[in-house]
């Protein structure tokens, strides 16, 4: 089973018919029927069912299927490492990033490292942090913009680039008139939004202090928790990077004066894995940014 027979495979999957995908990869149909019965006899299992006008995949088919897509992905990115390593400023820097640390990413690419690398072009992964972490691990990605808390773990390097405030934002009804500065025990019996990757860690912040809000929505993105506020459901927890552009002026935005309650953003790579040069130098581009 070599790759380029996955690649036929792949391709008659997609096309739904033998004939179709032999056209499309300048085959004629028999050579092409007769790689896929090799690679069933390889295999030792039919992978698809033959009808007069499309095929249909048995559940070892569906199965090769997934594999092949993973593999073919896997080769081609290897291709494309290989050829930024000998073309050095030229080629595809690929970068997962946390939804709220977009603007983080695109500040460090505009600045400077754009400007020093006008051929470089990028893929950018958007995930939460453990599904991030996943993606370095197979080699998808080659860094990742995360937001703190960071999973536990040595397969990885991560260094802090800037921290924030975290902010209450709210329609103006759930803040007083006069209240100026923000802290937690303002949170007391009030409707409040969390993004759960927080939760954990807010949760036991809260009880540590004694404070018990209302938790009305606790969420998967931290975008779901502004929308939340900005309807008037109640006081979101959020970076400030997470409402950065919002043109809805109904909302107000407290900082919450509590060091416990900051949020870092971190930059992490593989650790085993070789570094290229246009990777190096993002990483540097990536700590001078550093504010904080």
């Amino acid at each position: 089973m070599d790759i380029r027979t996955l690649q036929y495979f792949v391709t008659i999957v997609e096309c739904g018919n033998i004939s179709i995908a032999a056209k499309k990869i300048h085959m004629t149909q028999p050579p092409l029927s007769k790689q896929i019965k090799n690679l069933e006899e390889e295999l030792g299992t039919v992978l698809m069912e033959r009808g007069p006008r499309n095929i249909t995949l048995t559940d070892a088919g569906k199965k090769l299927y997934e594999y092949a897509q993973s593999i073919i992905d896997i080769s081609n990115i290897a291709m494309q490492d290989i050829r930024n390593f000998s073309e050095g400023k030229k080629g595809t820097l690929r970068i997962g990033c946390s939804s709220s640390c977009s603007h983080h990413l695109l500040s460090i690419i505009s600045k400077d490292f754009s400007i020093k690398n006008p051929e470089i072009t990028y893929q950018i992964f958007e995930k939460n942090t453990f599904e991030l972490i996943e993606l370095l691990e197979k080699n998808i990605i080659e860094i990742a913009i995360l937001r703190s808390p960071l999973p536990d773990s040595s397969s990885f390097h991560s260094e802090i680039i800037t921290k924030e405030r975290m902010i209450a934002v709210a329609r103006p009804e759930f803040f007083s008139e006069d209240q100026t500065d923000f802290n937690i025990e303002h949170l007391s019996n009030k409707p409040v939004i969390l993004y759960r990757r927080w939760e954990s860690f807010l949760k036991n912040y809260f009880k540590s202090k004694n404070v018990s809000p209302k938790y009305i929505c606790i969420n998967d993105d931290a975008r779901t928790s502004l929308s939340w506020a900005e309807e008037g459901m109640g006081i979101a927890i959020l970076p400030p990077s997470a409402i950065y552009n919002t043109e809805n002026n109904s909302i107000i935005c407290k900082d919450i004066r509590q060091d416990e309650m900051d949020t870092a953003i971190a930059i992490a790579w593989k650790e085993s894995k070789y570094v290229s040069r246009t990777l190096e130098n993002f990483i540097k581009a990536a700590l001078s940014f550093n504010n904080y």
